[in-house]
């Protein structure tokens, strides 16, 4: 897929990021080769994508409804410690 074609990124879980990862994929990889991004940051997209290359259906799990991460400074309140 040329890299001027836009995705649908409104992604609700892994599992639907993992259902679509075969069109992610091709932008991710232009990115590795995008001379606006730093060699470190193209690194680490290179082995990002060698890592969810290696993820499978089983990997994911029987929740695969999982949210995206929390911001950074979130504490889920499960974890909170109650005053």
């Amino acid at each position: 897929m040329p890299a001027d074609t836009p995705i649908e990124t409104d992604i609700a879980d892994l599992f639907e990021f993992y259902e679509r990862w075969p069109m992610l994929r091709s932008t991710i990889v232009h990115l590795t080769i995008d001379p606006t991004i730093s060699p470190q940051d193209q690194e680490i997209l290179n082995w990002m994508v060698l890592l969810v290359d290696r993820i499978g259906k089983a990997d994911i799990g029987a929740n695969h409804t999982m949210s995206p991460p929390p911001q950074q400074g979130y504490i889920p309140e499960h974890e909170m410690i109650a005053s």
